[in-house]
């Protein structure tokens, strides 16, 4: 999944990526390595937003052009990776593959130590110790 800013980063690194990797010859595109003419995919990214944008959307996706070299490059898939838009105010949405539910639960275990060790040192100094 992406949110909506990664996915501009991706965008960019796309162009770059067709810059570097093929060039134009009388309107048609070419690969640089093989010289074999260059073929596109189109992707579609299912797009997440509004209030229920961690869980789905409203049926709205994302064509997207994806180039290719038949000879160097394997055909890229049709399924493009989902685009989350979080609503205004919103926090952001970070997908679990990438470690936060991992944060989430050191941070939960913290903080339950914490409170687990304010609550004996309360007991012991009102009670004199735990029996």
């Amino acid at each position: 999944m992406l949110l909506i800013d990664e996915w501009d980063m991706l965008a960019e690194k796309d162009r770059q990526r067709v810059e570097e990797s093929y060039e134009e010859r009388d309107g048609e595109w070419f690969c640089k390595k093989c010289g074999a003419m260059v073929l596109c995919v189109t992707e579609f990214h299912p797009i997440w937003e509004g209030p229920f944008y961690q869980k789905g959307g409203f049926g709205r996706v994302h064509k997207h052009q994806r180039a290719y070299c038949p000879k160097c490059e394997e055909r890229p898939l049709p399924s493009g990776e989902i685009i989350q838009i979080p609503p205004p105010g919103a926090r952001p949405s970070f997908p679990l593959c990438r470690g936060s539910a991992a944060v989430f639960g050191v941070v939960t275990a913290v903080i339950g130590l914490a409170l687990a060790v304010v609550l004996y040192i309360i007991l012991t100094g009102l009670t004199g110790g735990i029996p």
